[in-house]
């Protein structure tokens, strides 16, 4: 039987659509190390080998926030924070990093927290990212106050303290470092740059398959939300006269149920009443059940005050 672990902390090795994005062609992380694709990160199996309650840490690429999502379903995990831990980059002279990107200049890098089962963490005050007061501290002691705010190292590397966080948030549990370049005491370690990796089996194309119509599914479910609250919009535009019929008998016995009729409402009354019906019924509810939820819950029309 495969150990399980209960903390699984990972910095991928993302692949940039893009071959670099900016400066000489040595900024681009294919030429500092080997990148992997997003669909092969997701055959790893990394949900054999995480316990029922488990915790991923995973570093991600910000302008790469949707395969980050993608990849933490893909592996069995629930996505609990974007930012569950902030790199502030320094530079090797303590100041902020000026790094790259499209829109703004990138200076931190962010992991993801999210969660297998229900993991318990040891911890409640870990923080995520430090704050201090600049004018209170001299400008060593500030950067070392700056909890998060580390220098940045070799490319991609990330500085030990959040690994070390790991272990203070989940405590001395079984956990795995991915993609991992250094050997940790305490650690067990997976990736091609160090000795003694563990090995992670690989899902079959059909289990990645069948996750991608999963996701592919849900699309369409938000898609024919979207289509019915869409048809719901156009039908409160018109006037009350051309209301489906269907939705028009449903109303009547509704008003029936409650001692009145049409033509006793006033025409802002029927257009709510009618909205409801239409949105249950494009919802797939039948007129029984629908004419059962407005008698029981349909609120009876206030009367205007006296003069």
């Amino acid at each position: 039987m495969s150990k399980k672990y209960q903390v699984i902390y990972a910095d991928p090795p993302w692949a940039f659509s893009n071959q670099n994005t900016g400066g000489s062609m040595k900024s681009s992380a294919q030429a500092k190390y080997t990148v992997t694709s997003t669909e092969d990160l997701k055959r790893l199996d990394v949900g054999s080998i995480a316990d029922d309650n488990c915790v991923l840490v995973m570093w991600y690429v910000g302008a790469m926030p949707q395969d980050a999502i993608d990849l933490v379903k893909s592996w069995g995990f629930t996505l609990k924070n974007m930012n569950g831990f902030v790199w502030n980059k320094l530079t090797v002279n303590n100041n902020p990093f000026f790094g790259m990107g499209f829109w703004s200049r990138a200076g931190s890098e962010s992991a993801i927290i999210a969660i297998k089962g229900k993991p318990t963490p040891a911890c409640r005050s870990v923080r995520a990212v430090g704050n201090y007061d600049p004018e209170s501290l001299d400008e060593v002691l500030a950067h070392l106050c700056y909890v998060g705010a580390y220098q940045n190292i070799r490319h991609s590397q990330k500085p030990d303290e959040f690994r070390d966080k790991c272990v203070e948030l989940m405590g001395d549990v079984p956990r795995l470092e991915m993609f991992a370049r250094t050997k940790t005491k305490g650690w067990d370690v997976f990736g091609n740059e160090v000795k003694g990796s563990i090995d992670i089996p690989l899902k079959s194309a059909d289990q990645v398959d069948t996750i991608q119509q999963k996701q592919t599914r849900k699309k369409r479910n938000q898609a024919k939300q979207l289509d019915i609250e869409e048809q719901i919009a156009r039908d409160s535009t018109v006037s009350n006269s051309v209301w489906p019929i269907e939705v028009l008998n449903v109303a009547k016995e509704v008003l029936r149920l409650h001692g009145t009729t049409i033509a006793e409402i006033t025409e802002d009354r029927l257009k709510e009443i009618c909205e409801e019906i239409n949105r249950q019924r494009l919802e797939g509810h039948s007129p029984d059940s629908i004419i059962d939820d407005l008698f029981m819950n349909m609120p009876t029309e206030k009367e205007s005050c006296a003069a």
